[in-house]
């Protein structure tokens, strides 16, 4: 009889986690209950990540694919909220296992693949997800007492001050930072550029609020546009974005006021506004502001510097349209940063291709890598699956609470049929997601398929496409020409690499 096979998956929240949920101890009593059951461990798998998402976790994906190859009898986990702290996610990651001939078991609790244990399965996690929500909805209870008792938010202080007492409730003026934070606003309204400001301060050898030697843009921009060095202190100023996505702006109207005393101003609110007109102004009259865009084939991404990867920007040069890197600070000797002429760049970018419509070779690779890409139709059947199960039982529970005449009953099935709900609403918000991703990996195979269809005839029409449809060929083609310094000994002038949709990059050493 073969030794069954096992993989070891252990999961924290964070790196600073401890205790018996630390990644080392977990580890050593999963391998300890192996030794027991007398499994061979194949892998160990981890992640250092939120329990409220599986798909993110790099390592969970490992062992998920390790598993459909079928080359897994048994996983092991240290506890239920280890594997995940939500319902839906859980049911999704129990049915995929034993669809795939694979048991599931944990250190600390037992679990058996029948209804009884699945119920049991589910009531634990659907405890650790309640824990899970109580400990966020304590952590905002206590951030909002605390910015409503009038106190600062932030653990460090911000650049140009330092705490002025122990309990770290209010700032007073950093003597080292501060002289820094003022000189920067006044070099502004002096109409110094962000860009200028920053290679200034790095000359300099000023240490930037993290510690670093080179300012980046970023932070002279942030520290001119926070409105909190006029002494206008606020909490819970950013909110998420409206995309839907893990992004964030400032709302500064919508945060909680702090008390005037909290934080002492350290430029007045007239400079403040003065300085944010001239970036302002500074934003109308850069390069980016042009009125003839079709000078620049390659404008908006395109083109990139070799030397740092930054957007090379559409510009003039000579009196030409031209393209030069925008990242000053990583060139402080203005010869080092790249540039090229517009039409030189457009034409090698353009030769490249033609070269690629001209290569069967590389749309059939292509195409070969976005067939394999295809999403999982597993995944999405067992999801219907669970799903039709959750709607018979809410059926069956809605009949139950027609039929019941006790009060107390009547409360427990109630409340079971609201469990179920949620749950099924969970479940059918991530169909919907996997569903999403299908139709856009299908939405990308068809234009592959329709550029290998149409590539002879679009090649022989490349000259005669106009600026959009040239736009679009290189969207498609995912073309990015990298421009090197010339004279540099260890790279051609210009490098084209190309990625088609979910496939590999490929290179075209064109010159």
């Amino acid at each position: 009889m073969s030794v069954p096979r096992a993989a070891i998956y252990t999961r924290v929240s964070s790196d600073l986690q401890e205790d018996n949920y630390s990644l080392p101890t977990q580890e050593a009593a999963c391998r300890q209950y192996c030794d027991q059951h007398g499994y061979q461990v194949v892998g160990v798998f981890s992640d250092v990540h939120t329990g409220a998402q599986y798909r993110e976790r790099p390592g969970l994906s490992q062992l998920r694919e390790l598993m459909r190859q079928r080359a897994l009898d048994v996983v092991v986990c240290y506890a239920v909220d280890r594997l995940s702290r939500n319902q839906a996610h859980l049911y999704i990651l129990v049915e995929e296992l034993a669809d795939h001939g694979c048991r599931l078991e944990f250190v600390t609790e037992r679990f058996e693949d029948t209804a009884v244990g699945r119920f049991i399965l589910a009531a634990k996690s659907f405890a650790a997800e309640i824990e899970r929500e109580k400990i966020a909805e304590r952590t905002m209870r206590g951030r909002l007492a605390r910015a409503e008792a009038g106190k600062l938010m932030s653990p460090v202080p911000l650049y140009g001050y330092r705490w002025a007492d122990a309990e770290k409730t209010r700032y007073e003026p950093d003597p080292e930072t501060a002289p820094i934070v003022r000189r920067i606003f006044a070099l502004a309204l002096q109409g110094q550029g962000v860009t200028a400001i920053a290679n200034m301060l790095t000359a300099e050898g000023i240490p930037t609020p993290y510690g670093r030697a080179q300012w980046s843009l970023t932070t002279v921009w942030r520290i001119l546009t926070n409105r909190t060095y006029t002494g206008q202190a606020r909490a819970f100023t950013w909110r998420r974005g409206n995309s839907g996505k893990r992004s964030y702006r400032r709302d500064w109207d919508a945060g909680i006021a702090l008390p005037p005393d909290v934080v002492p101003a350290l430029v007045d609110p007239e400079t403040f506004a003065a300085v944010q007109e001239r970036l302002r102004l500074n934003r109308l009259r850069s390069a980016r502001r042009n009125r003839s865009p079709e000078l620049w084939l390659l404008r908006g991404g395109y083109a990139r510097c070799g030397v740092c990867g930054a957007t090379m920007t559409a510009c003039h040069i000579h009196g030409a349209p031209g393209y030069r890197c925008a990242n000053r600070t990583r060139h402080p000797d203005s010869i080092a940063r790249p540039g090229i002429t517009a039409d030189e760049l457009d034409a090698i970018a353009w030769r490249a291709v033609h070269a690629a419509m001209e290569r069967d070779d590389v749309l059939q690779h292509g195409m070969e890598l976005v067939l394999s890409q295809q999403p999982s139709e597993h995944e999405l059947a067992g999801i219907e699956r669970v799903v039709s199960q959750l709607k018979r039982q809410q059926a069956n529970l809605a009949k139950a609470i027609a039929l019941a005449s006790d009060d107390t009953a009547l409360g427990t099935l109630m409340a079971e049929l609201e469990r179920v709900a949620q749950r099924l609403r969970e479940l059918e918000a991530e169909r919907d997601t996997l569903v999403k991703q299908a139709r856009a990996w299908e939405r990308k195979r068809s234009q592959l398929q329709e550029l290998t269809r149409w590539r002879r005839q679009v090649a022989a029409y490349l000259d005669q496409m106009g600026y959009r449809e040239r736009r679009w060929l290189l969207d498609l083609l995912g073309l990015v020409a990298h421009v090197y310094p010339a004279g540099d000994a260890e790279h051609d002038r210009v490098e084209i690499s190309m990625a088609l949709p979910l496939a590999g990059d490929f290179d075209l050493q064109t010159s």
